[in-house]
Order: C-alpha cells, then sequence, then structure tokens
C-alpha cells in the first residue's frame, strides 16, 4: 500500500460512520 491510498481509505471509511453519526442526531 501506498501512503497516498492509506488517506483515503480513511476517508472512505469515516464517510458512513459520519452519516450514522448525523442520523443518530436527527433521531
Amino acid at each position: 500500500m501506498s501512503l497516498s491510498t492509506i488517506p483515503t481509505l480513511t476517508v472512505m471509511a469515516s464517510k458512513p460512520l459520519m452519516k450514522d453519526k448525523r442520523s443518530s442526531l436527527m433521531l
């Protein structure tokens, strides 16, 4: 894995978490 792929993976993994947090806050 290159250093450039690590940030993208973390962003892709954090996006669903942010959506879950937003949905839970709305609930």
